[in-house]
């Protein structure tokens, strides 16, 4: 099975403790090309994950502390360094880190 796939289906799954705090579900699908840089199997992210980080960033900036906190309980096992450095790696601004309290 396609791993991105495989993950996918698990945050399907799991997602809906996320969504109780927040409508994420679909912010993560959104970010799914970002998967490769934030789990640590790719130096760089693509510039489709650029691209959707920036509207993520613009539209729902809290779901990326949910992605940040609490991508193991959604079956995924990020490199939080890489996580958090994404929207500085894509050149886009992004809001304090200290609202995560990641």
């Amino acid at each position: 099975m396609n791993p991105v796939f495989f993950l996918l289906i698990t945050a399907l799954c799991v997602v809906e403790q996320a969504t109780a705090q927040s409508d994420c579900s679909s912010v993560f699908l959104t970010l799914a090309p970002c998967l490769t840089y934030i789990t640590a199997t790719s130096a760089t992210p693509t510039s489709v994950c650029c691209t959707e980080l920036s509207v993520v960033l613009q539209s729902n900036p809290q779901c990326l502390c949910l992605l940040v906190g609490g991508a193991e309980s959604l079956g995924v096992t990020i490199n939080k360094t890489q996580a958090i450095s994404l929207p500085a790696v894509c050149n886009l601004n992004a809001p304090p880190q200290s609202l995560c309290n990641v």
